[in-house]
């Protein structure tokens, strides 16, 4: 850390590095020699904020906590609206190599007209494409798309229209990056896609299929991952138990692969459920 001479951009690194930590084993092995001091998060001259929540609700996703996940989701739509300085790096740092910039593509033409009053029923996936670039969107749309229908199974009756809304735009708006960059995006579409299908459990699993082949095509272990996961967890659900146990083994093989001892745990411990 000695590198960085800036407090700041210490911290932010500090931010980065825990989220890691976190998703590879929740910090019980990974810890490393620093905390980042975020300073008081209520104070709007405080700079670390939004990296701060947005990281949070990364790492809320990755671990499951869909409520977590919105509220740390609505707390960047908050800075957002308050002037906050949306960054491209937390995209750069998720997707790595494997991301191809696309500069001037804009999903939310309407949402900029849109009163200050009227901006909060804007869901998390946009909040970064009205300031920033189009870099800083993807992860956004997919997070919250997911997260929308994750709490949509917990049957979060309070927030059930602002979740349906949510899912349908993210859809919509991945669609859109996948006709633009196809290898980039058509494995987050296809995964939305087959999440949002699986709500009525009557559907196939060819949508899952076809998420996995495209991130696998493109890189994305993760995602990949993420996919066998999903399915395999549909599968469980409508009682399909040697297809979900595939599945699943497929996910703790691409997690294992992607270094978070944390998930694989997680599929291990669904894939002990059904073998037991």
């Amino acid at each position: 850390m000695e590198t960085y001479r800036s407090e700041a951009t210490k911290n932010n690194v500090l931010i980065i590095r825990e989220t890691v930590s976190s998703l590879i084993d929740n910090g019980q092995a990974t810890s490393i020699e620093a905390s980042a001091c975020v300073g008081d998060l209520n104070d709007p001259k405080n700079k670390l904020r939004e990296a701060f929540f947005y990281y949070s609700a990364i790492r809320c996703f990755w671990l499951g906590h869909n409520g977590r996940c919105r509220y740390y989701g609505k707390k960047c739509i908050d800075l957002f609206w308050q002037g906050g300085q949306a960054t491209s790096y937390v995209a750069k740092f998720y997707l790595g190599k494997h991301f191809r910039y696309s500069r001037g593509m804009a999903f939310y033409p309407r949402a900029q007209s849109l009163t200050t009053k009227q901006s909060h029923t804007i869901p998390y996936c946009f909040y970064l494409s009205l300031r920033s670039s189009f870099l800083s969107l993807v992860v956004p749309i997919l997070l919250s798309g997911l997260n929308s229908l994750g709490l949509i199974r917990k049957k979060k009756k309070s927030e059930v229209q602002l979740n349906k809304e949510v899912v349908r735009v993210a859809i919509a708006a991945m669609k859109d990056a996948a006709d633009n960059s196809d290898w980039n995006f058509s494995n987050k579409f296809r995964l939305l896609q087959a999440e949002h299908l699986s709500l009525n459990k009557r559907h196939d699993t060819f949508m899952y299929d076809e998420s996995i082949e495209s991130a696998r095509k493109s890189g994305f272990i993760h995602e990949q991952g993420l996919a066998c996961e999903k399915a395999g967890l549909y599968c469980k659900d409508v009682l399909k138990m040697e297809k979900a146990l595939e599945y699943l083994n497929q996910a703790r093989e691409c997690y294992e692969k992607w270094g978070s001892d944390i998930k694989v745990a997680f599929i291990q411990k669904e894939l002990d459920a059904l073998k037991g």
